[in-house]
């Protein structure tokens, strides 16, 4: 018997070693992929090239807010979102590469899927190419900084939420910075909640909604499309104001990172 259990012991080794094995072959594999499909994306004639250069203010002050991060050093790069796809990225929205400190951004605009086609009612941003820099510069950030989140709107809400006092600097009212910046992200998430508040007032259950054939759910929409669409804004302008009075705090107290800051969590992102 000992001999027997030897010998399993000795085969669930070699299991354990030939697994480990191939997970390193996998990881190898899919590293020299991600090294293929950066070199596709620099070279691509339709990918566009971001530097410090470009934009020196929207790096100046994120760089202010993480000096430990070496904003300056890092490289976006905007790209066709049928590229991303074609790579094996789609759907992301653009990446952060750790080895190369270089940034992918889909070069898309969001569209909003809340509603059918017919009456979505679409909620465009004004910002400007050096605010798109500053905020896609604090989500490098997030992730330098220690932060994983899986939660679109923690990540969102972080480079949204740093990006304010670069906004406050250019003049904009905070009216003006929720509308014309924070809205179409907010208002898109604030959607589903508009639409149950909406139904609730109505008497009709979200079982009876799911359950409308198409042209009572088009009926639905003609009759409701419009009260939603301004309930959802109105949520939207609450969070933002939310959001604002938070990062104000946040502002005031500093980061609290410095060029000689450990590799560790450098302050609490999940205060939401």
């Amino acid at each position: 018997m000992a001999k027997s259990f030897n010998k399993q012991k000795k085969v669930s080794q070699a299991e354990k070693t030939r697994n480990q094995r191939e997970k390193r072959d996998r990881q190898t594999a899919s590293h020299a992929k991600h090294l293929k499909s950066m070199e596709k994306i620099r070279k691509s004639p339709n990918t566009k090239l971001i530097r410090y250069e470009d934009y020196p203010e929207a790096f100046d002050y994120v760089d202010n807010l993480f000096p430990g991060s070496n904003v300056k050093e890092v490289v976006l790069y905007k790209v066709s979102p049928r590229l991303l796809e074609v790579l094996g990225y789609g759907g992301a929205g653009g990446f952060y590469d750790r080895c190369s400190k270089e940034i992918v951004i889909a070069a898309y605009a969001p569209i909003n899927s809340r509603s059918p086609a017919r009456y979505d009612m679409s909620i465009k941003a004004k910002l400007k190419k050096d605010e798109v820099v500053a905020h896609e510069l604090c989500h490098y950030c997030f992730v330098e900084e220690g932060g994983s989140s899986s939660s679109r709107e923690i990540w969102e809400e972080f480079a949204y939420g740093w990006t304010l006092g670069y906004l406050r600097n250019k003049g904009y009212t905070d009216e003006q910075i929720i509308k014309w910046n924070y809205y179409p992200f907010l208002v898109d998430i604030m959607s589903e909640k508009a639409l149950e508040i909406i139904l609730a007032k109505n008497d009709i259950t979200i079982r009876q909604y799911n359950g409308y054939s198409k042209w009572r759910r088009s009926e639905f929409w003609k009759r409701f499309g419009k009260k939603w669409n301004e309930k959802r804004k109105e949520l939207a302008y609450k969070r933002g104001e939310e959001i604002i009075s938070l990062y104000e705090r946040k502002m005031a107290e500093g980061t609290g990172c410095t060029k000689t800051v450990e590799e560790t969590n450098r302050f609490d992102l999940m205060d939401f």
